[in-house]
């Protein structure tokens, strides 16, 4: 049996909507589970609001971010249509690949006009169809190239800026993964903030509650030591702070999906 190609391992699926008209059942928005989603909005105009950002303008030429775990919503304007070409990746082979490109945080990026990347998006779609890749070797080539483009992009434009106490909470909670239990009022405290004040910032930057967002980071490393190292499921347990590997377990299927027994670097095993 021939091995998997890397092009197998990061990217679910490829799609273009081309009129696509406003989805009023978006109107409450979603929260990406299985993977991070890019899409390219080649025409027409509409908005991208998450909590990070709020709302903002897209047109032509417009990236969307839409990383795993972050509520979002996006449509074109009322009684508008727009052109859209979408993929939907794996976040942990991709990050791999391609190091920082893969998606923290939602947003919109802009390139302008671009024929090339249609164009790209185009080739991607006809050598990789919705059951299976027909050339992966030719996927992965035009998924580095719309990938650079959008990597140069980013370098390109300032980031966003975000309230300086929710960035240092993010970054305190990043280095405590693995640690069993977290103070969170003593966090708050730290920021100068009451802890319901805090909540209440932090969900409305980042999407999550600070709880739920510290154990999809945790999760998030679960997959990471689960896929990509090979550790065992008790091993990973333990690393992350967890007594007992069984209510680990629990958790990780309750906020990935499924097992980790089950999950290996493509995801969940068939």
């Amino acid at each position: 049996m021939a091995p998997e190609h890397p092009c197998q391992r990061s990217l679910y699926r490829v799609g273009i909507e081309l009129g696509k008209s406003p989805y009023q059942k978006r109107l409450k928005g979603r929260i990406p589970e299985r993977g991070c989603n890019l899409g390219f909005v080649s025409a027409g105009h509409g908005y991208f609001e998450d909590k990070l950002h709020g709302r903002q303008l897209v047109e032509a030429g417009s990236f969307l971010l839409q990383p795993r775990g972050y509520w979002h919503r996006f449509d074109p304007d009322p009684g508008t249509v727009w052109d859209e070409y979408w993929l939907q990746l794996r976040p942990e082979p991709v990050q791999a690949a391609f190091g920082d490109i893969v998606f923290k945080r939602p947003g919109v990026v802009m390139v302008g006009p671009r024929p090339d990347l249609i164009g790209l998006w185009r080739e991607l779609y006809h050598a990789w169809p919705a059951y299976g890749a027909r050339d992966p070797a030719s996927a992965w080539v035009l998924l580095h190239r719309i990938l650079f483009e959008l990597r140069r992009a980013q370098q390109a434009a300032p980031l966003p800026t975000v309230d300086a106490r929710m960035r240092e909470a993010d970054s305190w909670l990043r280095r405590r993964v693995t640690e069993a239990v977290i103070d969170l009022q003593g966090l708050a405290a730290e920021l100068g903030m009451n802890y319901h004040a805090f909540r209440t910032a932090f969900k409305r930057h980042m999407g999550l509650a600070p709880k739920a967002y510290w154990l999809r980071l945790k999760m998030d490393r679960a997959e990471e030591c689960l896929g990509i190292a090979g550790m065992s499921v008790t091993a990973v347990a333990d690393y992350l702070g967890y007594d007992d590997p069984l209510y680990f377990s629990r958790q990780f299927k309750r906020i990935v999906g499924v097992a980790p027994s089950l999950y290996t670097g493509r995801g969940p095993s068939p």
